[in-house]
């Protein structure tokens, strides 16, 4: 899991994360529906693990693809 449940005002953080996640869901059906590969890339992995995971991707795809 990233991030984790803040102790003070749990009452506002509980409710704007479900709202996050609802908005991300809406978000990536929609970019899907038009033929987007979603993935999201937090902010605390490392860039270069980050690069070197959308290549992996990218080449597993293009082999499913046929490219």
């Amino acid at each position: 899991m990233h991030g984790g449940q803040p102790v003070s005002n749990s009452d506002y953080w509980q409710a704007k994360m479900a709202h996050n996640k609802r908005r991300d869901e809406w978000v990536n059906a929609a970019l899907m529906s038009g033929g987007w590969h979603v993935r999201r890339v937090w902010e605390h992995i490392d860039v270069i693990t980050a690069a070197n995971l959308i290549v992996s991707e990218l080449k597993a795809l293009s082999s499913i693809d046929g490219q």
